[in-house]
């Protein structure tokens, strides 16, 4: 699945919460972390109880505040979703799902106590316009999730250690 190495920052982004039918995306303004010094991020959502289907939405930013930001499409996710819905497989299995030209959202599903994991790398962000933050909302949904960042591989390889010669 994903391999994170040694160094690995986890930031809790969005803390366990209910959500509630709202129509707007909430991407709360302390909720998007700074990528800049990092290759590679994997977003982790968990959910919980779910009465209605929310809609997960990728998002990327110039600063912590979500000043200026702008969806962000992803490649593909991982959810152990049939794993839960099925008695024949095992709760840990987790299933790649791909997007044939990348997606800036999600639909949560209905399954209760899932986690999606949304792999990211630097090479999605827009670093020219300035873009090295990335963060996730949700909308119109009854459920309750959280969402967590793990950011791991440094962005620019260290120095070469001297050598004997």
């Amino acid at each position: 699945m994903i391999d994170f190495g040694q160094e690995v920052k986890v930031v809790s982004v969005i803390p366990a919460h209910a959500h509630s039918g709202s129509a707007s995306y909430v991407v709360a303004s302390a909720t998007c972390v700074n990528m800049e010094n990092y290759a590679k991020a994997a977003i982790v959502i968990n959910t919980g109880s779910i009465t209605g289907a929310g809609t997960l939405q990728f998002r990327q930013a110039k600063g912590t505040s979500a000043s200026s930001q702008k969806a962000l499409s992803v490649d593909g996710y991982w959810t152990n979703a049939a794993a839960l819905a099925s008695a024949s497989l095992k709760n840990d299995l987790y299933v790649y799902t791909a997007y044939a030209s990348g997606s800036s959202s999600q639909a949560t599903g209905t399954q209760n106590n899932t986690v999606m994991i949304i792999p990211i790398d630097d090479s999605m962000l827009s670093v020219a316009s300035s873009f090295n933050h990335i963060g996730v909302g949700v909308a119109a949904a009854n459920l309750v999730f959280s969402a967590t960042v793990y950011l791991y591989g440094p962005r620019y390889a260290s120095e070469t250690p001297p050598t004997a010669l």
